[in-house]
């Protein structure tokens, strides 16, 4: 059975420019792999573009203020 592209549901990927891991707060650069898919899955909680627009948020692993994420 061959599945054509069209027939596979869009996924409702999560947009988040960083998110929660323990107390801190970890932009999309620094998150390791099993964090960046529980993100995505929505299993964390994640912080939203609009919320890096209105403040300054700075990640606890690399020091550098989160930028929105913006995909390809």
């Amino acid at each position: 059975m061959v599945i054509e592209a069209s027939q596979i549901p869009e996924s409702k990927g999560v947009q988040f420019a960083a998110t929660k891991i323990g107390d801190d707060i970890v932009c999309r650069q620094c998150l390791k792999m099993d964090e960046m898919v529980t993100a995505q899955r929505g299993i964390t909680d994640t912080i939203t573009n609009e919320e890096v627009e209105e403040k300054e948020i700075i990640c606890a692993r690399c020091g550098k203020k989160i930028e929105p994420f913006r995909p390809f």
